[in-house]
């Protein structure tokens, strides 16, 4: 079973709130999975609950994303959130810490662990971004393009759009449940 759970951290004098789920026994090692750009920890839900048999399982929405705080003068860069994370794990008192991210999350990973190397055993990286083969991926292509960021929605059709445009195949989902996402989204646009 996952619990959900919250702390603050204080960045830069400013308290923040992240809400994270939390599964496993707690004196087994700690792994942390980081949710990718547009999302929160309820998406690594499905891994998170297969891993708790062998690891301490937290998941934390990211500042900015899900239940956490959305403050306009945070910083929001991936070496913000670097340092949003290790603020979030030294919260904790973990030492030493498996970490797992999917896309954006991988990103912020990776270069938590060039940042922290002594504090990281492992890294699972999950479709990450921030890798060269993003530089030139569809998405560089469209902003190039076009200037427009297909994953920032400022309507529902937009939202749907997004989710064609990084989904191969989206799950089914009742219509009010996708108008509940979209209105999320649109809500975080300017953020």
């Amino acid at each position: 079973h996952m619990k959900r759970t919250e702390t603050m951290i204080t960045v830069n004098e400013t308290q923040i709130t992240m809400p994270y789920l939390v599964g496993g026994d707690k004196t087994k090692s700690a792994i942390i999975l980081v949710h990718g750009f547009g999302a929160g920890k309820e998406n690594m839900l499905r891994l998170g609950k297969d891993l708790t048999q062998r690891y301490y399982v937290i998941m934390p929405d990211l500042p900015g994303f899900g239940e956490a705080s959305k403050f306009p003068e945070l910083d929001y860069s991936i070496l913000g959130q670097v340092n949003h994370l290790h603020a979030f794990i030294m919260q904790l008192g973990l030492t030493t810490v498996a970490l797992a991210g999917s896309s954006m999350g991988g990103n912020i990973i990776s270069e938590y662990a060039i940042a922290y190397p002594n504090e990281v055993s492992s890294l699972l990286l999950l479709g990450p971004g921030g890798t060269k083969a993003g530089f030139d991926s569809e998405l560089r292509q469209v902003i190039a393009k076009t200037g427009k960021n297909n994953l920032i929605a400022k309507t529902r059709e937009e939202f749907f759009q997004t989710s064609a445009f990084v989904m191969h195949k989206p799950p089914l989902m009742p219509p009010s449940v996708l108008k509940v996402l979209a209105d999320q989204a649109i809500a975080n646009h300017d953020l």
